[in-house]
């Protein structure tokens, strides 16, 4: 059944929605319209946001409907779910429109206009629980990627003109890396999530969060006290929330021009070794390839050739960090002669 994509943007812009807030996603960001707080809870976990409290939208932001659908609806008749380990694929018309038919959703982005319409029909009742989890996480990942953007767990600062990501495992290093240059006068960008965007020729960065966790030893080292509230337990470990323009510059939400790209891990001797561009591409893949699955061969080519061009136009670099939060001197140093 042929959907007719205009009477339903038209019905969607229409309707009234319980739900909404704003999803930040670097310098772009989402305006939510849900009809379940079910919808806007799971894109929060996500990505780390309240959503029905954020603030108002950034002037480059696009609109996001979650709708709930019976499956008996039109927009689902003749639709059967796909397996879990399947892929759909998205088609495109010449008016600037894309869909995507799982069986569970039914996606139509308006990607032309401005702001860009993104509808999100969602077959209920649900599957299960987890499977609306992932099939959210993955559906918002290829969403970004459509608008040249990929959201990342990595960390980003900017420092006498250059602007510098660290990227790595949970644990590796990235937030502690982070406080300790913004300690020495580098702005914050993001200490835990930030987006790459392809604009033109050029890649640019910004941060997705203002909220950075301490654990006990980066809080004497950083800042040489106790502050001054409880630890929570975050992925299994004792660390305390703070805001982190309280304590540092910061520069979220806003663009910069990305220079150099650190591989950060932990062992015994600190050292940074530059990486070679085909390694640095290998490496983006294994850090992103859980958030993408491919549709198409063109979608495999477009991913490749979007992280080739952005290890061709960065300096890349092995930094292995130890226990011993003296040694960042060195990477201070570092950062100071390139």
């Amino acid at each position: 059944m042929e959907l007719d994509v205009g009477a339903l943007r038209e019905e969607a812009l229409g309707a009234e929605y319980k739900h909404t807030g704003f999803l930040p996603l670097g310098s772009w960001g989402l305006n939510v319209y849900a009809t379940r707080k079910y919808y806007t809870d799971v894109l929060g976990h996500h990505f780390k946001r309240n959503i029905e409290v954020s603030p108002p939208a950034a002037d480059q932001s696009a609109n996001l409907y979650m709708i709930g659908s019976s499956g008996d609806s039109d927009i689902f008749k003749g639709q059967a779910a796909l397996p879990d380990d399947s892929t759909a694929e998205w088609k495109y018309t010449g008016k600037g429109t894309a869909s995507l038919a799982t069986g569970r959703f039914q996606v139509l982005v308006f990607r032309d206009d401005k702001p860009p319409d993104i509808l999100i029909y969602v077959r209920e009742p649900q599957y299960s629980h987890e499977a609306f989890h992932g099939h959210v996480f993955e559906i918002v990942h290829k969403i970004l990627f459509m608008f040249r953007m990929f959201y990342m767990h990595a960390a980003a600062i900017e420092w006498n003109g250059r602007v510098s990501a660290f990227i790595g495992d949970r644990g590796s290093g990235k937030s502690t890396v982070c406080l300790r240059l913004a300690k020495a006068g580098a702005a914050i960008i993001s200490d835990d999530h930030i987006v790459f965007k392809k604009n033109r020729r050029r890649f640019l960065v910004s941060g997705c969060e203002e909220i950075g966790r301490v654990t006990r030893k980066t809080e004497d080292a950083i800042f040489g006290k106790r502050l001054n509230m409880k630890a929570g337990r975050y992925g299994g470990v004792m660390k305390k929330e703070i805001l982190l323009a309280d304590y540092f510059e910061c520069a979220h939400f806003k663009d910069f021009s990305i220079n150099d790209i650190f591989f950060t891990r932990i062992s015994e001797n600190f050292g940074i070794v530059p990486v070679s561009k085909s390694e640095a591409v290998l490496r983006l893949i294994e850090t992103t390839r859980p958030f993408f699955r491919f549709n198409r061969t063109e979608d495999y080519a477009d991913y490749l050739t979007y992280f080739s061009e952005l290890a061709g136009r960065t300096h890349t670099y092995d930094l292995t960090l130890t226990g011993d939060l003296n040694d960042l001197n060195k990477l201070i140093a570092f950062l100071e002669r390139i």
